[in-house]
């Protein structure tokens, strides 16, 4: 059963992102490890990192790099109160950043 970051070989990280303070799973845990090619998902309504935690297993066993933000509004990533931080030109800068 995956039931934490560890468990899917990644550590939940958080910080300032594009303005607000979001939360991520990385499966980088070494300087070496976040060289790697990387994988973003990017989950929909209303999930969180957490949807992802089987594939993120799967692409660091595949030698891949795995992060998976909760985008905004979603688990420990902040929310802003004004509607027109929920764009796509937002969020694609979220996940950019």
């Amino acid at each position: 059963m995956m039931d934490t970051p560890e468990d899917a070989g990644a550590v939940l990280h958080s910080g300032m992102v594009n303005g607000i303070c979001m939360e991520w799973a990385d499966t980088a845990t070494t300087a070496e490890e976040r060289r790697l090619p990387a994988v973003l998902f990017l989950h929909g309504w209303p999930e969180s990192w957490y949807s992802w935690r089987f594939q993120l297993a799967a692409v660091k066993d595949a030698g891949y790099r795995g992060v998976a933000p909760s985008m905004r509004g979603y688990g420990a990533t902040e929310s802003p109160g004004d509607d027109a931080s929920y764009n796509c030109y937002t969020l694609a800068a979220d996940a950019l950043a």
